[in-house]
């Protein structure tokens, strides 16, 4: 029935179904997703928008605190430093929303959202980073092996 139905469409609207069902299998995190994103030069901040979910994870004070300085400054990041969590969800938001008296920041996403993918510690414990990694490692390999 699926089949028959894509038979009726033009090669331009299956091609669209082809992306989306390729988007919704690829597994987040995964080596795939690495893999792709690199090999078609994808700008996440195109797609992206820090949304509550996103602040809802941020726990750690010293992600948070680099993530104020990439979107504030270091000058605001510094001055609130020893803020709670919360104060520094808030001035973050702020920032991107460009609410608050803050400078709006677009274009932003997360270091590890980005391609290739980076961390803010050096603790590690970042999925697409350590993919990433991976990838550096197999890629590597063939010209190891040539040599």
């Amino acid at each position: 029935m699926l089949f028959q139905r894509l038979l009726d469409l033009p090669d331009r609207a299956v091609m669209d179904v082809i992306t989306v069902v390729m988007g919704e299998t690829l597994g987040a995190g995964s080596a795939a997703v690495e893999v792709v994103g690199l090999h078609v030069g994808l700008d996440m901040t195109a797609w992206w928008d820090a949304d509550a979910a996103f602040f809802e994870g941020l726990r750690d004070k010293e992600v948070l605190t680099a993530l104020v300085a990439e979107v504030g400054g270091t000058d605001i990041a510094a001055a609130n430093a020893k803020e709670k969590s919360a104060t520094l969800k808030a001035i973050l938001r702020d920032h991107l929303d460009g609410t608050g008296g803050r400078e709006k920041r677009e274009n932003w996403v997360p270091r590890w959202m980005a391609f290739p993918p980076a961390a803010y510690t050096q603790r590690g414990g970042v999925g697409s980073v350590a993919r990433h990694a991976e990838l550096a490692v197999i890629e590597a390999e063939p010209q190891r092996l040539a040599a």
